[in-house]
């Protein structure tokens, strides 16, 4: 561990801090206070940037105190779809909430609640295929671009392409296959889903790059330096990272949720709300329900874990509608973490990830389960 991060990370003795331990971050409390009182001015431009040119400075680095005033923060677009009468709010790039409202919209013209096993997952399988192969299409400027991705009536005309039960041949030319979205998960990312006494919701992801970025923090700042970054000078970093907000009919929050895990996150926060919206399933089921991740048009990884897993029967079904299947362990698959809020009850649940670390803490009258 580099000396930067030692003084933030480990006890003055050098010792690790144990579970039940208090970490105090004084420097990034400090940076966090002015970020909230000055905006992204007082990153850019005020005494943060100029900590972090010094920085830059002592160790080598590349940002300079004019990149970063030169540097222009671009608010994300916020994108609203709507599934099975609820309303669905997440971000457009460089986030990919977007891909979540398209897929779920697809999947809402077929009769899900009905449909259980193979033709099921078929259906949700070729949705996010589609999805994600749209997720970085153009219609324009990124607010157009954002609402046509997210417009109920694209929705409905992507559908088409989806093949009942299984998938239908490939289209000539149509760029169906593209797997970008296959790469390895490097355990970057960490997701948070709050919910405070007014039912005030927050869904909050945040990825460094692989290991803890590049494990050095300025010493005046508190905070790591992250390695996603843009591949050229003024570029904004893309992100498969899917912050999600369900509201039920009369507007309230219902579910946050999010996900770590690479471009799972994506098909991870889709089924969740699928399971529990189609299906009814508790949220802390339909966390831990068996999931798919689409692999090309017509090629699916199923979950397959000693405790998570599709049937025998159910991938013999799925390859007898005409899918190249494989399977996968739980620990391909994202992991979400999410709280569910139930109003007339007055009750939460809050829900972390079976299939990977995480937890679930609440005041002692909510409902906790993990």
């Amino acid at each position: 561990m580099h000396e930067s991060s030692r003084g933030i990370f480990l006890k003055p003795d050098g010792s690790f801090y144990a579970a039940g331990d208090i970490l105090v971050q004084k420097d990034l409390a400090r940076t966090l206070r002015g970020i909230a009182e000055g905006g992204a001015r007082a990153f850019y431009q005020g005494w943060i940037a100029d900590s972090i040119h010094k920085y830059m400075v002592q160790r080598g680095g590349f940002i300079t105190r004019d990149e970063l005033t030169g540097y222009t923060a671009i608010p994300s677009i916020v994108v609203r779809g709507t599934y099975r009468g609820h309303e669905i709010i997440s971000n457009y790039e460089p986030a990919s909430g977007h891909t979540v409202i398209q897929s779920l919209q697809m999947m809402e013209q077929f009769d899900l609640p009905k449909l259980a096993g193979a033709e099921y997952g078929s259906i949700v399988g070729q949705a996010m295929q589609i999805a994600l192969t749209d997720r970085s299409r153009r219609f324009g400027t990124p607010l157009q671009s954002a609402i046509q991705l997210t417009s109920k009536a694209y929705a409905m005309e992507r559908a088409k392409a989806i093949g009942v039960p299984g998938p239908p041949p490939a289209t000539p030319g149509g760029g169906d296959d593209a797997t970008w979205w296959l790469r390895p998960d490097q355990d970057n990312t960490t997701h948070l889903s709050v919910v405070d006494a007014n039912r005030m919701v927050v869904a909050l992801t945040q990825s460094l790059g692989p290991s803890m970025g590049t494990r050095l923090a300025a010493p005046s700042l508190g905070f790591l330096y992250a390695t996603r970054l843009g591949t050229t000078p003024g570029s904004r970093p893309g992100s498969t990272i899917a912050p999600t907000i369900v509201l039920d009919s009369l507007g309230r929050p219902r579910f946050v949720l999010g996900a770590a895990g690479d471009a799972r996150i994506i098909t991870a926060v889709i089924q969740t709300i699928s399971r529990a919206l189609d299906k009814g399933m508790p949220l802390d089921r339909a966390v831990a329900a068996p999931r798919v991740h689409p692999m090309g048009r017509a090629s699916l990884r199923i979950e397959r874990d000693s405790s998570i897993r599709w049937t025998d029967a159910e991938m013999q079904r799925f390859r007898s509608l005409g899918f190249t299947v494989d399977s996968g362990p739980s620990s391909f698959f994202a992991r979400v973490h999410a709280v569910s809020i139930d109003m007339q009850r007055n009750r939460l649940l809050g829900v972390a990830e079976p299939r990977g670390n995480g937890g679930a803490a609440g005041p002692v009258r909510a409902v906790v389960r993990k």
